[in-house]
């Protein structure tokens, strides 16, 4: 396919590939690495042609596994949550192929001894990957094109791709025929719809994003008689979703409710959800003892008078309501302040409470909550309740109560705090797409990225 004759202006990739060179060796070293450490764990107990069969066959399985999850393009990683999540997925496929032909070889090695070397082969793996991959995703950028308005092509400018998404180049985007703004967007103009036939000729796209509002059905007839033409069509929508890792609100509409979030809204791993979110909290309540002690004596000393706890309503799971509590942050004893958001140089807030909001230590006591089934450690954040005039302000705020409320979220990992109405909508944004693709390989990913944004809290407050 021939390029499209770009002029001078830039087009910056959207995300960082990984080169080919780069991929080769990658992939090279998933295949020598896991052969050499399954050798070396078999023959080290004795040379036989079984051992050696055992080893040839858990080194293949183990790349197949890799190759079928951190691998596979599709679904590349290059978020380093996303790596761990995928890899640990290869990993449980390969532990149990591996031990089923371990038990029809009968070497008669105990069980823990091989999943010793599957955990090793795991962090070897994982190592070679951020060595190699880092923060890149597999393949070539796909050449996008936009046929929509220019403000839709300046939104997409202006986002952030997200963690696990495909890089892409706008190449430029197609005038749907609506009024172009005095702020022009920085891709180039390859024309307009009726130009669409000579733009596709040109070659250069892999992907067609359509946004436009007006002509969609004769825009479409016309593409179906471009078969012979290299390049996928996708709606602007499920682009900006798989893409930026969350909905597009101006795009939503009712039937998209009805016909695809209302599809997920059932947890089909609720129980064992439940269980887990119980085993932990007692596990954390225990572990994280002295420094619920240590925070409460800081509350008290530098905190003014008050209560150590912050008891708050919050809106749950259907709309229900519950006492949400909390490390208290901030002066009982000061004048409220018009709004319904804290600013982060807040004047009400404590010496103490600074410190807590900042490693988000001041969110630990909601472990109570989770024992008392009200929250989960993953899902949106609860809104207070007496802020319902947000469903007036935000269209379709009230599905983000379909979930049970969480400590953290993929919007707290993408997004952070909201401050503003408009924060507060960009987040409902976040919500949504977790509400609709949450699983529990995105909720590990976002128990990852929020441990790691924990620790950078406490590195960034720990004195030089």
């Amino acid at each position: 396919m021939s390029a499209l004759p770009l002029s001078g202006r830039h087009t910056p990739v959207r995300g960082r590939p990984l080169g080919r060179q780069r991929v080769l060796r990658l992939r090279v070293g998933h295949v020598v690495l896991p052969l050499i450490w399954f050798l070396t764990h078999e023959l080290s107990r004795g040379v036989s042609s079984e051992r050696l069969f055992a080893a040839l066959l858990s080194a293949g399985v183990w790349y197949l596994s890799i190759r079928s999850t951190l691998l596979r393009q599709s679904r590349a990683a290059p978020s380093w949550s996303l790596m761990v999540v995928r890899s640990l997925e290869g990993a449980i496929v390969a532990s149990v192929v591996i031990l089923a032909g371990e038990s029809v070889l009968g070497s008669g090695d105990p069980v823990g001894v091989e999943l010793g070397a599957i955990a090793a082969m795991w962090m070897i793996t994982g190592l070679w990957q951020a060595a190699v991959a880092g923060h890149h995703t597999l393949g070539e950028p796909l050449r996008v094109a936009v046929v929509g308005s220019d403000a839709m092509v300046r939104t997409i400018e202006r986002e952030h791709v997200a963690p696990g998404a495909h890089p892409f180049v706008l190449v430029g985007w197609i005038d749907d025929g609506t009024p172009v703004d005095a702020d022009a967007p920085h891709a180039r103009r390859l024309g307009s719809v009726v130009e669409i036939e000579a733009i596709a000729a040109g070659g250069g796209i892999d992907l067609l994003v359509v946004g436009m509002r007006v002509g969609r059905p004769s825009l479409y007839a016309r593409l179906l008689e471009l078969g012979h033409v290299e390049f996928s069509v996708i709606e602007y929508a499920p682009f900006f979703e798989r893409t930026f890792g969350r909905v597009p609100l101006d795009e939503l509409t009712a039937p998209w409710f009805l016909h695809t979030l209302h599809l997920n809204r059932r947890d089909e791993w609720g129980l064992t959800r439940r269980a887990f979110d119980v085993a932990v909290a007692l596990l954390g309540l225990l572990l994280v003892s002295p420094v619920l002690l240590a925070a409460a004596i800081a509350i008290r000393l530098g905190g003014g008078p008050g209560p150590v706890l912050f008891r708050q309503v919050r809106t749950g799971e259907g709309g229900r309501e519950f006492t949400m509590v909390k490390f208290r942050t901030m002066r009982v004893d000061a004048p409220s302040i018009a709004g319904v958001w804290t600013e982060t140089d807040d004047p009400r807030i404590t010496r103490a409470g600074r410190l807590l909001r900042a490693t988000h230590l001041d969110e630990l006591p909601q472990l109570l909550n989770i024992l008392r089934g009200e929250m989960t450690f993953v899902g949106p954040r609860p809104e207070a309740a007496d802020v319902r005039w947000l469903a007036d302000e935000i269209p379709f705020y009230k599905p983000r109560h379909f979930a049970r409320p969480g400590i953290t979220g993929w919007a707290q990992v993408c997004s952070g705090y909201a401050s503003s109405l408009d924060e507060t909508r960009r987040k409902l944004s976040y919500d949504l797409y977790y509400l609709r693709h949450r699983s529990p390989a995105l909720d590990l990913a976002i128990v990852l990225r929020t441990a790691a944004m924990l620790v950078g809290s406490f590195v960034r407050r720990r004195p030089a």
